[in-house]
């Protein structure tokens, strides 16, 4: 008898622990859409929640900062221009934008009609001007930035508010990176590969997440659209503006 309740027991005991497991939620970067643009080489890629524009900027010669609607209609282009732009985040507080320039390790803060207010110049020592800082996002607490260094070594950095590192984050999980953008959780961040060809969810404290492939040639800006749930990618080759949202698979 002792042995017959033991074994229900154990029965009992295996049944609540399935019926407790989570449902899968795997997910998947499902194509919305694809727009082409009429920036050449677009580069860095931001959203503005606060408007709901997107700001790109290109590189060379160009080196201009746009402003785009979301159906990819360039309404303005600012008057900066910049050396070698590669990343962009927009303050969304009415504070203007940020851009970063590759070779230079330089963060600059323009106005919303692209006239210079403050800049810094990190003291991260960059190996190749090519393989610089290539892109660009404020922290969560909002008072410091992510900065993507491409490869030569491939590394994320923490820069305070006048572009000192105050953290390294080594990377081994991709063989270049292009872009970056705040996810979907606080501290999580949204960051692309180019050559990889992948979307990668990071957290400043357990790493990627996850991982999602697309078929982008050259994938070189990521922005996010947090209240639709729309993550926006940049082709450097192309100049298309690509729509996904992650469904569940």
């Amino acid at each position: 008898m002792r042995v017959f309740v033991l074994l229900l027991i154990l029965i009992i005991a295996a049944c609540d622990l399935q019926d407790s497991l989570p449902a899968d939620k795997t997910e998947t970067l499902a194509l919305i859409e694809v727009l082409e643009l009429d920036i050449p080489e677009p580069s860095g890629l931001s959203f503005d929640e606060s408007d709901g524009f997107l700001y790109c900027v290109n590189d060379p010669p160009n080196n201009k900062v746009y402003q785009l609607s979301i159906a990819g209609i360039t309404s303005q282009i600012l008057s900066f221009q910049g050396n070698d732009l590669e990343g962009v985040f927009v303050t969304g507080d009415g504070q203007g934008l940020w851009v970063i320039e590759e070779g230079l390790g330089k963060l600059i803060h323009l106005d919303e009609n692209g006239d210079v207010l403050e800049q810094f110049t990190s003291d991260y020592q960059i190996s190749a001007a090519n393989s610089g800082f290539e892109g660009l996002s404020q922290t969560w607490s909002q008072t410091g930035f992510m900065v993507i260094n491409e490869k030569a070594p491939v590394n994320i950095l923490h820069l305070d508010s006048s572009a000192a590192v105050v953290t390294l984050y080594p990377v081994d999980f991709a063989t270049d990176l292009s872009g970056i953008c705040q996810g979907r959780q606080v501290d999580e961040y949204f960051i692309i590969s180019d050559q990889d060809q992948s979307l990668f969810e990071w957290s400043t404290s357990t790493g990627v997440i996850a991982e999602y492939h697309f078929d982008i040639e050259q994938a070189e800006g990521v922005a996010f659209d947090p209240v639709n749930g729309i993550i926006y990618i940049v082709c450097d080759a192309t100049s298309n503006l690509y729509s996904y949202e992650l469904t569940q698979g």
